[in-house]
């Protein structure tokens, strides 16, 4: 099953959200790699908390771990999406990030780039099936990329308000 056929039960997202996860995932039927752009304050953090709910229920479905993998580089989009998904979406996770304490049972980790590289051949082993990167317009760089190729089977869906990158260097190194 795809996430694409799995029915929409998140009523708590906007007509907007719900089409953008619906285009996340059918550009997902036909490529490893999506950049979806959303303006600053309309949900990217909802949204993709959406649809790591959507891969836990096609665990239950599948009987299969679908690991998620969330990536941000600053420790206050960290706390955004910890609780994002533990009070808005009761979802399990745990937090890969100095000073906290590893929870490797958890499908769903949220880390921190800079942690997360320096752990990155303890974390390998663990095969995500989707990574989400939140501000995305910093995708490209060498870690960023690392990550990503340590994780070659894993759907990639990079979130920004800003698809593009001061140095110039092109988002398309690694979104199609």
């Amino acid at each position: 099953m795809r996430l694409s056929e799995l029915p929409e039960i998140d009523n708590t997202l906007r007509p907007y959200q719900v089409k953008g996860k619906q285009n996340i995932y059918e550009a997902w039927d036909s490529s490893r790699t999506v950049l979806f752009q959303m303006p600053t304050g309309t949900g990217k953090t909802r949204l993709f908390s959406s649809i790591i709910r959507d891969t836990q229920r096609l665990t239950a479905i599948e009987k299969k771990r679908h690991g998620v993998l969330v990536l941000a580089h600053r420790t206050e989009l960290i706390q955004q999406i910890d609780e994002t998904l533990s009070h808005k979406y009761g979802i399990a996770h745990g937090i890969i990030k100095s000073g906290f304490e590893e929870q490797t049972q958890y499908p769903v980790q949220v880390a921190s780039v800079q942690t997360i590289v320096r752990r990155l051949e303890r974390w390998s082993k663990k095969g995500f099936s989707y990574i989400i990167i939140d501000e995305a317009h910093h995708a490209v760089s060498s870690t960023y990329m690392k990550i990503c190729t340590a994780f070659p089977m894993a759907k990639i869906l990079g979130v920004t308000a800003t698809p593009c990158r001061l140095s110039g260097d092109a988002l398309r190194k690694l979104f199609g």
